[in-house]
């Protein structure tokens, strides 16, 4: 599990007393002290997964080398044509044009000492380490953006590598606004651990929507983080939308700091082969009359691996909540395995809350019923899969992301391809290599 870290241990024996002062092998120490002995919450669930993520010798861009930005042909967006305002991540070099949004968003880098970040479980703290600029996005009060603002997070590279991520986003009072945060891989030939930490600072009277898609390929692990803190009359949309990848930890902490706040976290996981995906959330219910709702859909095939662990808190202050959770899985093959632990820690009796979980297989009836009318076994069986996630895709809001989603799911199940975009059907403008380099 040392291999990752063998640079960066390397640069400590050289300069121990500089590292020393930082924190940073405080911090290291107790990342791999909260791996070896289980004694962490978040990572208890996810310690082998996190530990198989850790055994490649990545490398580590210490010395924070610009990756270029790849040629046209190379990348395809996961929402194509839907505004100017995108943001490119290569690795962790940053592209952004000099004005987002007709001036109403701000995009800065700034230094991770400078940047007031916090630390929320040892995976955020461990994403730092290595991380020496924040994206700093500030939407300023009363913005309306009709197309959402996308982060593309792209993993290219010569060699295996690690990078480590960090966006700080604060949405001003009374906005309306998408963020859209995309992974992806050029290629499968090497390894990628893509550590990403996003917190999301919302204030009175906003409307937020959040769409984290993940499609990246066999070879990528993934280590992902979003804190969100709501104020007062605040609704929040967020979607975890897993299309493939290799090991996935995504961990989403949401936080109700003020009355009248209403939240709403939908997902799905597609999985197949040797694949890994956990989702975790944990909803903290610290006003009163606040709404959360979840709904968490897993499909997994061959001998792929899915964990959902969900808590919802409700404090005592946190009076009139109304708290649902919902986790929905079907394993295709028999050698599929999903755990699901949802939770609900309620200190208040003046509440409603609920949560469920079901795991089990395709309606035995219902396949039945379309092989009888001439459908065969195979298109069958995805038709039902697709039908099982579609209520996840319904939930979102933005049309033309939506009518994408349902695209690339379609091809996930039908082609079974760990790279979406490689069987898909509609014509996409590329990244191209005029924007701006603002790192």
């Amino acid at each position: 599990m040392n291999g990752l870290f063998q640079q960066f241990i390397d640069l400590f024996s050289q300069n121990a007393d500089a590292m020393a002062q930082l924190g940073v092998a405080d911090a290291l120490d107790d990342f791999l002290h909260a791996l070896e002995v289980d004694d962490d919450g978040t990572l208890r669930r996810y310690r082998s997964t996190i530990a198989e993520m850790m055994k490649p010798d990545y490398g580590v861009n210490l010395n924070g080398v610009k990756s270029p930005l790849m040629p046209a042909a190379a990348v395809r967006r996961a929402v194509p044509d839907l505004s100017k305002d995108v943001v490119n991540c290569v690795n962790d070099t940053y592209y952004f044009p000099d004005s987002i949004a007709e001036g109403n968003v701000a995009c800065a880098l700034l230094n991770s000492d400078c940047a007031d970040n916090n630390h929320y479980h040892v995976v955020s703290q461990f994403n730092g380490l290595f991380t020496p600029k924040t994206l700093h996005i500030y939407i300023k009060p009363g913005t309306q953006l009709s197309a959402p603002l996308q982060i593309n997070n792209i993993l290219s590279a010569a060699v295996d590598l690690a990078t480590f991520r960090r966006v700080k986003v604060e949405v001003g009072e009374g906005s309306d606004v998408k963020l859209v945060l995309n992974e992806s891989a050029v290629d499968d030939q090497h390894k990628y651990l893509a550590t990403n930490f996003v917190d999301v600072f919302v204030d009175e009277g906003s409307k937020v929507e959040i769409y984290d898609i993940n499609a990246t390929t066999d070879n990528v692990s993934r280590l992902n983080e979003m804190k969100v803190k709501l104020k007062r009359n605040c609704l929040l949309d967020l979607f975890s939308l897993t299309l493939s990848t290799g090991k996935a930890v995504n961990i989403y902490d949401v936080d109700f700091e003020s009355d009248n706040s209403e939240a709403r976290l939908n997902g799905f996981a597609i999985g197949d082969g040797m694949q890994q995906i956990g989702n975790s959330t944990f909803v903290n219910h610290l006003s009163r009359h606040g709404k959360s709702n979840q709904n968490f859909k897993y499909v997994l095939d061959g001998n792929s691996r899915g964990t959902f662990y969900g808590e919802i808190f409700v404090w005592e202050v946190a009076r009139h909540t109304e708290a649902y959770q919902s986790n929905k899985n079907i394993l295709v093959s028999r050698d599929a395995r999903m755990h699901t632990e949802p939770q609900l820690l309620i200190y208040n009796d003046d509440v409603k809350c609920s949560h469920g979980a079901s795991t089990g297989q395709l309606d035995e009836s219902a396949l039945f019923y379309m092989r009888q009318r001439g459908i065969p076994e195979a298109v069958a069986r995805t038709m039902l899969t697709q039908a099982f996630v579609g209520d996840v895709v319904d939930a979102i809001g933005y049309a033309p992301l939506r009518d994408r989603m349902r695209l690339l799911v379609e091809n996930r199940l039908y082609n079974r391809s760990t790279r979406p975009c490689d069987n898909c059907r509609m014509v996409c403008n590329t990244l191209t290599n005029n924007e701006n380099d603002d790192n």
